[in-house]
């Protein structure tokens, strides 16, 4: 269930870009990736360091605007930032379930 997983959160992070910056570039750079450790949630969004050049803001300030503009669903949990501009994703616990099962 990875790929859905990420597909789905890419359409949520890229859907937060497109209202935290209404005339934001294309977000085809935009990715999220599993995390590499535990503590940095389930999944990561790296973008904003991406994002910054075209953006002409720092990747933090750029983290802060995507995560206010998120909406979580029924699926994210929480987000950190991290650093200059990480965000670490967790999902809520009823979709590691659903995940694990299926």
């Amino acid at each position: 269930m990875i790929l859905p997983m990420i597909s789905h959160l890419q359409t949520l992070f890229k859907e937060a870009l497109h209202r935290a910056y209404p005339n934001s570039p294309s977000a085809a750079e935009m990715e999220v990736t599993p995390s590499t450790q535990d503590k940095f949630g389930h999944y990561q969004f790296n973008s904003a360091m991406k994002l910054a050049k075209a953006l002409g803001e720092p990747p933090r300030t750029i983290a802060e605007k995507i995560v206010a503009a998120l909406e979580r669903g029924d699926t994210i949990e929480k987000t950190e930032i991290a650093g200059p501009g990480f965000i670490n994703i967790f999902l809520k616990n009823e979709i590691c379930i659903i995940n694990i099962r299926n």
